[in-house]
């Protein structure tokens, strides 16, 4: 076990003689040793205390807080930031000079437009009664990373990561099953299965770049495809631009095998959200992707903090 979801009511989490236990109702459910984790998942209200927040903390195991039926990151505890600062300070430095920034929004844009064409170009084998659709949208994909290269203005190029993910989620429209009534991509709330799905990946996603970014003693709050903003850290933001294409490809795997269904889904406020039963199908199936998503979100780290060293040279 790498992460802990929890997802009950009535739910404690206490750290005592040396593990991490998951009460239900004052009974324990689970006893685990801090070495088996990596992260917690909580979605539903969990009653813990400062001691075990903070050895939690010290493990360097990640605690991120989700609304279960909006599927919406609250809060994410990280361990406390580690690395040289002078990381943060080349980060800095990267962000005011216009040629770094619109390098590194390069680099970021073309590592997600190479995804979002690979999973079209396959789509086609999987889906060949949906030709005209899907090549369609991989011709403009083509078109669009070519442009990537040449463009040295991060507004246009932001425009282009737009009409990328326009192209794919027309792509996505024709292959999910019409009962989804998928019409594009649509949050706060999701009106439809597939954008409650996809929100929570994207959710999720993000949760593991932010791990990623503290982790390597860098500012989440910096990034550059993505502006400072107030309640959003920036370079995580930036950093799971290129998951996106996995989590889309992930969302319309659950759908096609039918291991989700529209019964795993309930309306309400004026939105569409899983239940528990879907969530508990959801997290199962996320599980298996995470360690992927964790190593290629490592690696991406590595790269930019190189780059960041080589700028000052």
């Amino acid at each position: 076990m790498s992460t802990l979801y929890i997802d009950r009511k009535n739910a404690e989490l206490k750290y005592r003689d040396r593990r991490l236990h998951l009460c239900i109702d004052g009974r324990i459910e689970q006893s685990l040793p801090l070495g088996l984790l990596q992260r917690i998942v909580i979605t539903s209200s969990v009653s813990t205390d400062t001691g075990t927040l903070a050895t939690l903390a010290d493990a360097g195991i990640s605690v991120a807080i989700l609304h279960g039926r909006k599927s919406r990151r609250l809060a994410t505890l990280t361990a406390p930031t580690t690395g040289d600062a002078r990381r943060r300070l080349a980060q800095y430095a990267a962000h005011r000079d216009t040629r770094h920034r619109v390098t590194l929004v390069q680099a970021i844009l073309a590592r997600k437009l190479l995804g979002q064409y690979c999973w079209t170009r396959r789509l086609i084998k999987r889906r060949p009664d949906e030709r005209y659709t899907l090549t369609n949208s991989l011709e403009t994909l083509r078109a669009l990373y070519q442009r990537i290269r040449d463009e040295g203005d991060i507004d246009t190029l932001r425009g282009l990561e737009g009409a990328a993910s326009a192209a794919l989620f027309r792509a996505l429209r024709a292959v999910l099953p019409p009962s989804l009534e998928f019409r594009g991509r649509r949050r706060r709330p999701p009106p439809d299965p597939a954008n409650a799905v996809l929100s929570l990946g994207y959710t999720l996603a993000y949760s593991l770049a932010l791990d990623a970014a503290c982790a390597a003693g860098l500012d989440p709050a910096i990034g550059y495809l993505h502006d400072p903003q107030p309640g959003r850290f920036s370079l995580a933001a930036d950093l799971m631009e290129p998951l996106r294409p996995s989590v889309e490809a992930f969302a319309w795997e659950l759908f096609r095998s039918r291991r989700l269904l529209p019964e795993h889904f309930s309306h309400r406020d004026g939105g569409c959200f899983l239940d528990k039963a879907g969530r508990r199908i959801f997290y199962a199936e996320w599980e298996g992707r995470a360690p992927l998503y964790r190593r290629c979100l490592r690696r991406w780290v590595m790269q930019l903090i190189r780059y960041l060293e080589e700028s000052k040279a």
